[in-house]
């Protein structure tokens, strides 16, 4: 008899197989095409995706009915529409980009300059290193590659694909434009190694993932999971955390803009410090998204985790361990 969870993982191999296949003519074209013309079909599948993607539109509109009660639904939908061509026009940005190398995302962003990245150069020149935290806002991805023009030795912490392929595909060409690729399951010495040589990290830390240490942190005035990784690092090395984002203007095109830099405080108390940090970065993160709040992920389920079911999730994985360790 065969066994059901071999067949299972045998599936889930074929789909993602295929599913590479299928997408290497888009990899392919979307790095020869000129983006004159890549962004705007990207454009034109996210309004066909945003209309199949029931599910997803509805959570974005749940999301900034809580976020945002104030908008009306015709601006609530306008900003829904606007997320997804965004987000499309950015894979088209980012595949134009990793086909014609890093010096060629200073294109897109209408204020580059070298007074443009001064508050990053000015933290990275102190040699402690510095984490650049950005949320899923913009293009995040082309800022990465962009300040990779800036400064060497850039790394970020990114999230593994499930799909081998397509992030073997996505890690090669990072490292083909100078971004070194950590991943969340990545030994944090390495990350730390990285800090302490006085080199960039790049974290995208606005996501609610349970399995992450964390503290409940008001984002848009109710509690949310918000991971601590970038302020124990910068408390571990003395490095500074940035608020960093590309906002896209309504020509098109992206400014880079920097929060003033976030140092780890030293009040004796560990714990406190850490959360002062977060709070810190999450606030600011607020304040950008509320100013351009068609420029967030609002899919993503951000106030899913609560203390009861996070509790809920520990007891559960610590039994399945403790099953494991004894069989």
């Amino acid at each position: 008899m065969i066994d059901r969870g071999y067949l299972r993982y045998l599936y889930k191999r074929v789909v993602r197989r295929v599913t590479t296949w299928l997408v290497m003519p888009i990899w392919w074209l979307g790095q020869k095409l000129p983006i004159s013309l890549t962004r705007p079909l990207a454009g034109a599948c996210a309004t066909v995706v945003g209309a199949i993607a029931r599910a997803d539109r509805r959570r974005a509109h749940e999301h900034l009915q809580m976020a945002l009660p104030e908008l009306g639904k015709e601006e609530r939908d306008r900003i829904v529409r606007e997320m997804f061509k965004g987000l499309a026009w950015s894979v088209a940005e980012n595949l134009w980009v990793y086909g014609h190398g890093c010096l060629k995302s200073r294109r897109f962003v209408e204020n580059d300059s070298f007074e443009a990245v001064d508050t990053l150069r000015r933290v990275i020149e102190r040699g402690r290193g510095v984490i650049i935290a950005s949320p899923h806002f913009g293009n995040f991805e082309l800022l990465a590659i962009y300040l990779c023009s800036h400064f060497e030795n850039g790394s970020t912490i990114a999230k593994r694909f499930s799909n081998e392929g397509l992030n073997d595909l996505v890690a090669a060409k990072r490292r083909s434009v100078g971004l070194k690729t950590f991943y969340q399951d990545s030994s944090v010495r390495h990350m730390l190694v990285q800090l302490k040589k006085g080199g960039p990290l790049g974290v995208v830390p606005d996501q609610d993932i349970d399995s992450r240490v964390g503290i409940f942190i008001d984002f848009f005035g109710r509690p949310a999971y918000t991971p601590t990784g970038p302020a124990s690092l910068s408390q571990a090395t003395g490095a500074a955390i940035v608020p960093s984002y590309l906002i896209r203007q309504p020509n098109g095109r992206y400014r880079v803009e920097f929060d003033a830099p976030i140092e780890p405080p030293e009040t004796g108390d560990r714990a406190r410090d850490v959360e002062i940090m977060t709070r810190a970065w999450s606030d600011a993160f607020e304040r950008r998204i509320r100013q351009h709040p068609e420029q967030w992920v609002w899919t993503h389920r951000r106030w899913r985790t609560t203390p009861e079911r996070l509790q809920e999730r520990r007891l559960r994985r610590a039994r399945r361990a403790a099953f494991e360790s004894s069989s």
